[in-house]
């Protein structure tokens, strides 16, 4: 089915913006579930990878998920000990989630997929475009406090 062009305003950008994460996150999920596993476990670990420990707080305003529901994806995570929950040692309320080694194979092993399947949604992008299209969301989500 051929969908109609889009016109230039700002619900054609929400909606166009909508649908191209989810085309992002069903790419993300073929590519992951190649490997046994699901892009909703691996994003919060591909997160602590990335940035190092965080609280789940953090976690959640990262993947843009519901903080309840990062919690529930930690639990299978440290269930499945990839990931484990430390105590701050200056502040014990603080509770970090850091990877285990388990966590960082299964990070290593998976994560060259991971940028494979979006270098293959960015194809029609030139690096110029994605650069842009980079910069203009990072630009809206500071401006937004997300």
């Amino acid at each position: 089915m051929s969908l109609p062009a889009w016109p230039r305003n700002s619900e054609s950008l929400f909606v166009l913006m909508a649908r191209a994460g989810r085309a992002i996150f069903e790419k993300l999920e073929v590519a992951v579930a190649a490997h046994g596993e699901s892009v909703i476990l691996f994003r919060p670990l591909a997160i602590v990878m990335r940035f190092g420990p965080q609280t789940q707080q953090d976690i959640a305003k990262l993947t843009a998920q519901h903080p309840a529901g990062v919690s529930r994806i930690v639990d299978e995570l440290e269930a499945r000990g990839l990931v484990r929950r430390v105590r701050g040692e200056h502040d014990r309320r603080t509770i970090r989630v850091e990877p285990t080694d388990a966590g960082r194979e299964l990070f290593a092993r998976i994560d060259p997929f991971v940028g494979e399947a979006l270098d293959a949604v960015l194809d029609p992008l030139t690096p110029e475009d994605r650069e842009g299209l980079i910069g203009a969301l990072a630009k809206i989500v500071a401006a937004a406090g997300t």
